[in-house]
């Protein structure tokens, strides 16, 4: 949709088309019945809520999967560790090797924080991702909204060259 809002662009969809924005959708609804729980008449009501700050396209949280994912792996590494880098400290202490003992424990807490560190990111990632689960469910209809609509228009256009939708989000 190249940064266009859904009601502008099914706007130019009407217009391309020579009728009216009801009429199309109308059309839609005979064919497609019900959206996703939602008729095409309250899908049209909430239209105007798609435009976020007039003219501004509604943006999705940022797809965290891959850094949540890390973070939870560099998290698991660092507890690990210092869980090894403690016994080592314990078996060296008891060894007598008072010196590998205190570098064991240090490196032991530096661990720790590294593990602690970590935990806040994996708190701040799935709360982005909870976010983006919510604007997934919250907008899934008015996506599939537009996809149908502009399937619609090439079938009754199809010599007519319109460019693919593309998404809002960098």
């Amino acid at each position: 949709m190249n940064g266009e809002t859904l009601a502008s662009f099914l706007g130019r969809l009407a217009a391309a088309n020579q009728t009216s924005l009801d009429a199309l959708l109308g059309d839609a609804a005979a064919r497609l019945a019900v959206v996703s729980g939602s008729t095409i008449a309250g899908i049209k009501n909430a239209l105007p809520a798609l435009d976020g700050k007039r003219g501004q396209p509604v943006r999705a949280p940022q797809d965290v999967g891959d850094e949540l994912r890390q973070v939870r792996a560099a998290a698991w590494t660092a507890r690990l560790s210092a869980l090894r880098a403690t016994a080592e400290a314990k078996a060296a202490a008891s060894r007598g090797q008072h010196d590998t003992a205190s570098r064991q424990q240090e490196l032991a807490s530096s661990y720790h924080a590294l593990h602690e560190a970590c935990r806040q990111r994996e708190t701040i990632f799935a709360t982005v991702m909870a976010d983006r689960a919510d604007w997934d469910a919250a907008t899934s209809a008015q996506r599939r909204l537009a996809v149908a609509a502009d399937a619609e228009l090439r079938r009754r256009h199809p010599g007519q060259h319109y460019p693919p939708l593309r998404s809002a989000e960098p």
